[in-house]
């Protein structure tokens, strides 16, 4: 059964990437304005394919210019974000060459910057500003990996908006996972050296899922703060709504699998 499982949502993933791309593709080059659109109904027709309940704590921010930061667990994280928001994410430059993902999120506008080079963070840096003054809402991952979903890693500082001018609010975002009888969704991380491909068919072969999105308040009294003082800050609420997820504040279902 989970075999057949993974064959179809597989095969549905498949016709989903096959369809989208060519129209996206479409309306960046004649509609740019519109573009925000289509991703956030693919991510969502991606959640209800593979079983994927995503559980809203908080608001969901609608309009920029905003940055999201946020713990990150696995390539679902992306999915679920995109299904509950219009954005834009900040991804390491690997990402381009991933399976599904790569040709998505080159379609998707993202932001892509090589965490080998330190003289690659200056060019993303004005990147980003562009994008804020644009109005959007970007999705950074300052861990700069994933972790297996108990646990939150130090945010790295270095794409932190700190002290710049028309710096854009901050809104600290923790994501978790838990399973059809609501336990711990170690389940579901993507970490250390596991394979994506291999991965996603472990998730695709189970049974459905939440996905917790935790909508913290945006950072106040931020005015001259560094990015190392916003990165630990950021760090500290994430961790402790990862610490309190399992114990349920008022929720609402933004998407339910099917």
């Amino acid at each position: 059964m989970g075999v057949l499982r993974a064959i179809r949502v597989s095969a549905a993933f498949g016709l989903l990437l096959i369809a989208t791309v060519p129209i996206q593709l479409l309306i960046v080059l004649a509609a740019p304005r519109l573009q925000h659109h289509l991703p956030r109904g693919v991510f969502q027709t991606a959640a209800r394919l593979m079983g994927a309940n995503i559980v809203v704590r908080g608001a969901p921010p609608s309009a920029g210019p905003l940055l999201i930061v946020a713990n990150h667990v696995s390539w679902i994280d992306i999915i679920a974000i995109g299904a509950a928001m219009p954005c834009q994410f900040i991804a390491k430059r690997d990402v381009k060459s991933w399976p599904v993902f790569g040709p998505l999120a080159r379609l998707i506008r993202t932001c892509f910057v090589d965490r080998e080079r330190r003289s690659a963070v200056a060019p993303v840096r004005q990147d980003m500003n562009d994008r804020f003054t644009a109005g959007d809402i970007l999705v950074l991952f300052p861990e700069g990996t994933s972790s297996d979903g108990r646990t939150v890693l130090e945010f790295k500082s270095a794409l932190f908006p700190g002290t710049e001018p028309g710096a854009p609010p901050v809104q600290p975002l923790t994501v978790s996972y838990r399973d059809a009888k609501g336990r711990d969704g170690l389940h579901y991380g993507w970490y250390a050296d596991m394979e994506l491909l291999p991965h996603m068919w472990h998730v695709f072969k189970g049974c459905k899922f939440d996905v917790c999105l935790d909508f913290h308040p945006v950072l106040d009294d931020v005015e001259g703060q560094d990015r190392k003082e916003q990165a630990a800050r950021s760090e500290a609420i994430v961790r402790e709504g990862l610490a309190l997820a399992p114990k349920g504040a008022k929720e609402t279902s933004l998407i339910g699998s099917s």
